[in-house]
């Protein structure tokens, strides 16, 4: 149909399942060739594998697609499909009357309204006015410029080009009084509109290639601060590359570039706050500043951890438990680790604190034996665990001094 020329007012279409067209279809597989379930079937196939592209196609093209749902009666079903044609026919005699009518008072044509009539967008993006998808009324009263592609429906044709709003207000100003905003009306040239890169290719400049040294010019001029802009928040305008501290800021830089584009950076620039390489100080011979930087913050943590947790491991005293724990937090925490080594000594660290805690959880099951046994309320389930916990803090024990005299390398490997 495309192809010839033909294009639907309307696309109706009916959602019904493949098990709702089976059993709607039962009583007729018999005698009717197309209830056939062989051929019903592969009729089935080649719908789900064309119609989601000939939809996408008259929906991207057209936004012509009109969804009802099967399962609804047969009125409902009916009712929305004449809804939908009645709204496309109001719609073009509605555009007839504007295009056709001129009064006596009236120099020009009237603005056309295009919702519900279906365009073409290839039309529409091949006879865009001279302000391309911005609007005009925001430009004329304003001046920024806003990028109004989200509602194609909501577009006037105007002089045989198409004109986009920010928003129904802005739409109705323009129906009353067009002239005004299309009249001695000079609009940004290609080359003036903020263009903004992707970020694989905002990636591959260069800070010296960027204006203002990569520093964002909103932050300047808002704020009065200099700071340097995200590398993939960048912008094109006027030959120049501008980066921006965030978001919201390149936004703003969208809507008034002009307002920013000219700013300078100051004479007397403040000192770089460009982040530290660890790798590069861990490669240098002056050893403090990585220190410094890369294992304050870890220390402060593993003191923290150590004052919270007050064990004893078997056989060593209290002081020698928590430089062990101390060093295996280090371990653990180490920002060269990967994280399989990680997993690892946090796994150790884990199991040393569980024997650090045996003889204390034997000791209170002790008490509590001590105190229920003679009563009859001491439970086999209890007795069996704490027979189980005492052989296993026998073999801590054990294990506790071969751990000491080598200096607990199992736990640091």
């Amino acid at each position: 149909m495309a192809r010839q020329g033909l294009s639907p007012c309307n696309i109706l279409h009916v959602r019904v399942s493949h098990d709702e067209v089976y059993r709607r279809t039962e009583s007729r597989k018999g005698e009717d060739f197309a209830a056939n379930r062989t051929i019903l079937a592969l009729r089935l196939r080649y719908l789900e594998a064309h119609l989601p592209h000939v939809l996408a196609f008259y929906q991207r093209l057209y936004h012509s697609l009109v969804e009802i749902d099967g399962f609804k009666s047969k009125w409902y079903m009916e009712d929305a499909a004449i809804s939908a044609i009645q709204a496309n026919m109001d719609a073009r005699q509605r555009f007839a009357r504007s295009y056709c009518h001129q009064s006596a008072d009236e120099e020009e044509q009237r603005p056309c309204e295009l919702a519900d009539i279906h365009c073409d967008r290839v039309l529409m993006k091949a006879s865009l006015s001279q302000f391309s998808y911005f609007c005009p009324v925001t430009w004329k009263n304003t001046k920024q410029l806003v990028k109004c592609t989200q509602d194609p429906e909501s577009t006037l044709f105007y002089q045989n080009v198409f004109y986009y709003f920010q928003g129904q207000a802005e739409k109705e100003l323009f129906i009353a009084n067009p002239a005004r905003f299309t009249n001695n009306v000079i609009f940004s040239s290609q080359k003036g509109i903020p263009l903004r890169l992707k970020p694989h290719k905002a990636a591959e400049i260069i800070a010296q290639e960027k204006a203002l040294l990569g520093h964002c010019p909103v932050t300047l001029v808002d704020e009065d601060r200099v700071v340097r802009g995200d590398p993939l928040l960048v912008v094109q305008y006027k030959d120049q590359k501008f980066s921006f501290e965030s978001e919201p800021k390149l936004q703003s830089f969208l809507l008034t570039p002009g307002r920013y584009h000219k700013k300078e950076l100051p004479v007397t620039m403040p000192p770089q706050e460009d982040p530290v390489n660890l790798f590069a100080l861990q490669g240098s011979e002056e050893s403090t500043t990585f220190m410094e930087q890369a294992l304050g913050s870890i220390v402060t943590r593993g003191l923290r951890e150590v004052s919270e947790n007050r064990l004893k491991y078997p056989n060593l005293s209290v002081k020698e438990t928590m430089l062990k724990l101390f060093a295996l937090f280090l371990k653990a925490e180490n920002p060269a680790n990967t994280p399989y080594m990680k997993e690892k000594y946090l796994g150790r660290m884990r199991q040393f604190v569980e024997r650090c805690e045996m003889a204390e959880e034997l000791d209170d099951l002790s008490r509590e034996k001590t105190k229920k046994q003679p009563e009859g309320k001491w439970p086999d389930f209890k007795e069996k665990y704490y027979n189980e916990l005492g052989a296993k803090y026998d073999e801590v024990l054990a294990l506790s001094l071969k751990e000491k005299a080598s200096g607990f390398q199992s736990y640091l490997k």
